[in-house]
């Protein structure tokens, strides 16, 4: 994945399914989509993707803003601010701002806390549609933290659209399917690897069988369990299709999932 202000949805590979997904969520006028995953795993290009998405789909006259610590890439046809700390201009200070400007859609760059969180998911549910990001290993378990964070039930059920997890898992190189060596090339400075792609967890609370009321309270594991019989593609999964496929290795999986990520054999 390279420059986040330069590319579409179409651009980052994800699974046809979950890109229509994003893009009908991206036609609704109010709600929050939330991407997760831990630092380095591409979830700003991700939601910068989307704001792209937004500006070149048919509803382009809609407005947005931005909220970032920092600005990460510059966006034409988006008004882009930023948190300032030292004069206490924090996220949650900064969107009750940016609401007063009423603009269609806001990014607000990071959920880190309870104040932050209630204002984003209180903003989705006025009249704006809200991307954010958020710090969390799973789809479901970013829906947990959300409710540790302070969310309440009713909160998530009214305004959660979605949540997408990812990661990024290094690619092999061509040399390694072209001889037994396993030391690499130059093009790939020897490590066995050239590039990255993007697996990824998409989950969409309201093609859940439960009401959204138990989104803030059953266990992690559990709600990742009833999405996947839901038809949520789990990112472990995309995973083990990965190393099938020869697309990576288990040595990457493991690094990047940990050990419970692909069975052993």
């Amino acid at each position: 994945i390279g420059s986040g202000s330069y590319q579409m949805l179409s651009d980052l590979g994800l699974p046809d399914n979950v890109r229509q997904q994003l893009r009908q969520q991206l036609e609704e006028t109010t709600g929050c989509l939330v991407f997760a995953g831990p630092a380095g795993s591409g979830k700003t290009t991700t939601a910068y993707a989307c704001l792209r998405e937004i500006l070149h789909s048919q509803q382009s006259g809609k407005s947005i803003a931005t909220l970032e610590d920092p600005v990460e890439a510059e966006i034409p046809g988006i008004s882009q601010s930023q948190v300032h700390r030292p004069a206490d201009f924090t996220y949650a200070l900064g969107l009750r701002s940016l609401m007063r400007q009423d603009p269609d859609v806001i990014l607000v760059g990071e959920i880190r806390d309870r104040e932050t969180a209630e204002t984003v998911f209180q903003a989705s549910l006025t009249g704006h549609l809200v991307l954010t990001t958020l710090h969390a290993g799973s789809a479901a378990q970013g829906v947990t933290r959300l409710r540790d964070l302070g969310v309440e039930p009713y909160l998530l059920r009214a305004g959660l659209r979605g949540l997408l997890c990812q990661r990024l898992l290094r690619q092999r190189c061509a040399c390694q399917h072209e001889t037994a060596e396993t030391t690499g090339c130059p093009d790939c400075w020897q490590t066995g690897y050239r590039g990255r792609f993007l697996i990824s967890e998409f989950l969409v609370p309201q093609v859940l069988p439960e009401s959204l009321a138990e989104l803030g309270v059953i266990p992690a594991e559990q709600l990742q369990r009833r999405a996947a019989e839901s038809g949520m593609v789990l990112m472990r999964q995309s995973a083990a299709d990965a190393v099938a496929a020869d697309r990576t290795t288990p040595a990457e999986v493991i690094r990047v999932l940990g050990s419970g990520a692909i069975p052993l054999n």
